[in-house]
């Protein structure tokens, strides 16, 4: 914040935490909400921030948005190359830093179990109204083993299994999803086959992170366990091909 000659500039990016609403149960320094500030200028006047706009469209953190705001008029000052880079960013893409790591540990973890040929790991991370939809977590589980057995006589062997970042945070009303792109190499009988494809992250407000593969999820699953997802947001293209 910078006063000169009678004009305030302002570069500012507040995020609410738990000094910040009086929750102490929030964890320290993760966002709650946006903090908007109200600051005096002159008199008959007032300047307001734009952290509200800035975390509702997915843009806390570096790059800022720049604003001039006088008794007479606002306008917006960030420079053009900023700007440019501001607009690169999808709305809703970022989450936080604990969101990031705690996905990256499961991505992590999945690629050691696929390499492995374990599948068991998977259903321990699926999303939990789609495991009861199969039956339940055992009758999963021994889907996942069979899946293994078939695995072996059809000779899949997977020769790499990796998540790809930046993951995509989608805010929606009940829930923060996370849109994880992933590509995997295997051989079939030999042949070579490459896949991408993406895993979808689910969060509610008393649940960790579960996920859903998205090969298997159809329209109609979307429909069904994520009537809340936005319309609007592009998922990745499910590919295949042998090389």
């Amino acid at each position: 914040m910078i006063y000169h000659n009678e004009t305030m500039y302002l570069a500012n990016d507040s995020l609410g935490t738990s000094f910040s609403y009086g929750n102490p149960a929030h964890v320290l320094g993760d966002a709650s909400h946006s903090v908007r500030k109200i600051l005096p200028i002159s008199d008959n006047c007032c300047a307001e921030n734009a952290a509200q706009f800035g975390y509702d469209n997915g843009q806390i953190g570096p790059p800022y948005r720049i604003f001039k705001m006088t008794k007479d008029k606002f306008a917006e000052i960030t420079p053009a190359a900023q700007l440019t880079e501001l607009r690169t960013i999808p709305p809703n893409a970022r989450g936080d830093n604990s969101d990031d790591k705690a996905i990256a540990s499961v991505m992590d973890k999945l690629e050691i179990s696929f390499m492995a040929g374990d599948y068991s790991y998977a259903v321990e991370v699926m999303y939990g109204p789609i495991v009861e939809k199969m039956g339940g977590k055992e009758n999963v589980l021994a889907a996942a083993t069979n899946i293994t057995a078939q695995g072996k006589q059809k000779q899949i062997i997977v020769l790499s299994w990796k998540a790809k970042k930046p993951y995509q945070y989608v805010r929606a009303k009940t829930r923060i999803y996370a849109i994880i792109p992933y590509e995997s190499v295997m051989t079939v009988s030999g042949k070579k086959l490459r896949q991408q494809s993406y895993q979808l992250g689910i969060k509610t407000a008393d649940s960790q992170w579960q996920f859903a593969n998205g090969d298997n999820l159809s329209p109609d699953f979307y429909h069904e366990f994520f009537a809340d997802f936005p319309k609007d947001i592009e998922l990745p293209t499910v590919e295949r091909s042998y090389e």
